[in-house]
């Protein structure tokens, strides 16, 4: 009987993954070594972060599909220091940073966007101006989110991409989970504060009880709401 990773966590380091794995087996670790129903989860969360960015279906899958092939072809020729997961993030950004490159790419594509699940309007009645600070809010978090340290960046796309705070702690482990929640927290205090300086205010969860000015924005996993000062 063949030994796999099954044992292994996403944030175990498959640098001694593999040398048990060539040990035990004699011979050179693949991605299909990993267990299924994590690899089938990372897919999830890939398409979720690639949907974000990308609008049309059918090209974020390709961009999906081309992330977990790299990832396959990569895998024997790497040592990775921080995870699958983290090491296939930042495949998926590059395949996405190229997509954006392609000059025969579908058109109208060129405006990024969050999905509308995770930030969205919250008024009575839209207007024209409303529309143009939805659009203008989506575009401002993805830049923001960008210039977060990289391993901030990552537990954001995570959050914006609507996964639970204790999701993302699982497939941080083993790191202990109070290190994952400060990192979330300081990624959404930088965001927030960021966001701040471009006009935008943050409700607290008692304000959020109250009436929400149009033009509110909230998210899943945030914690607070979002709005355009005036003045």
């Amino acid at each position: 009987m063949s030994k796999t990773l099954e044992g292994f966590k996403f944030g175990f380091s498959p640098i001694q993954a593999a040398d048990i794995l060539s040990l035990s087996s004699g011979r050179v670790p693949s991605l299909d070594d990993w267990p299924p129903e994590q690899l089938s989860r990372m897919r999830v969360i890939f398409r979720k972060l690639t949907s974000m960015r990308i609008v049309n279906p059918e090209d974020a899958e390709d961009v999906v599909q081309e992330t977990f092939l790299t990832m396959a072809e990569k895998f024997p020729c790497v040592r990775l220091q921080k995870g699958l997961l983290v090491w296939g993030m930042g495949i998926l950004r590059r395949k996405v940073g190229n997509y954006y490159r392609r000059p025969n790419r579908t058109a109208g594509l060129d405006q990024e966007i969050v999905d509308a699940s995770v930030l969205r309007v919250v008024q009575s009645q839209p207007s024209p101006e409303s529309h143009f600070r939805r659009a203008e809010l989506q575009t401002l978090v993805q830049s923001l989110v960008r210039e977060l340290p990289p391993r901030e960046r990552i537990v954001m796309d995570l959050v914006l991409a609507g996964l639970a705070t204790h999701e993302i702690v699982d497939l941080h482990y083993p790191e202990p989970y109070q290190n994952v929640t400060n990192r979330i927290h300081r990624a959404r205090g930088r965001l927030l504060k960021r966001l701040a300086k471009y006009g935008y205010r943050v409700y607290t969860r008692r304000e959020k009880s109250g009436r929400k000015p149009a033009g509110c924005v909230s998210g899943r996993g945030s914690s607070g709401n979002v709005s355009k000062g005036h003045g």
